[in-house]
């Protein structure tokens, strides 16, 4: 195996690489939109008792951030591997303006963290 081979096939390790991180980070954020929506229905579509809400508003608050940081993480990872495969590739064009999607993906999960502390005021402090 020459250089070439070699480096092409780090080239195509980088890409399968990055298309793994960036499918494992996106999909953290569906399951982040599920355990969200779980909770939200939990608390507003059934009658539960109030300790129960409160346990349910805090495991859902817990697992969103756990699974918001692995995201993030997995996301790191993914452009990591991206400037890799860029700096292999001699990458020069222009991108258009505008947020990347790692931007928008941490503007998202910031978002949603803090609407849940709102929840969770919500419910201990304002109950229904």
């Amino acid at each position: 195996m020459d250089a070439s081979d070699k480096e092409k096939a780090i080239y195509d390790q980088n890409c399968q690489w990055y298309r793994y991180q960036d499918a494992l980070a996106w999909g953290r954020f569906q399951t982040i939109a599920a355990v969200e929506g779980g909770m939200l229905y939990g608390l507003y579509q059934t009658r539960i008792p109030s300790l129960e809400r409160h346990g349910l508003v805090v495991l859902g608050l817990l697992l969103i951030a756990i699974i918001s940081r692995i995201a993030l993480i997995d996301g790191h990872y993914a452009s990591e591997h991206l400037k890799k495969i860029k700096e292999f590739e001699g990458y020069s064009l222009k991108r258009p303006k505008g947020p990347r999607g790692g931007i928008l993906m941490l503007s998202a999960l910031s978002l949603i963290n803090i609407l849940n502390l709102a929840l969770v005021a919500r419910v201990f402090i304002f109950p229904a």
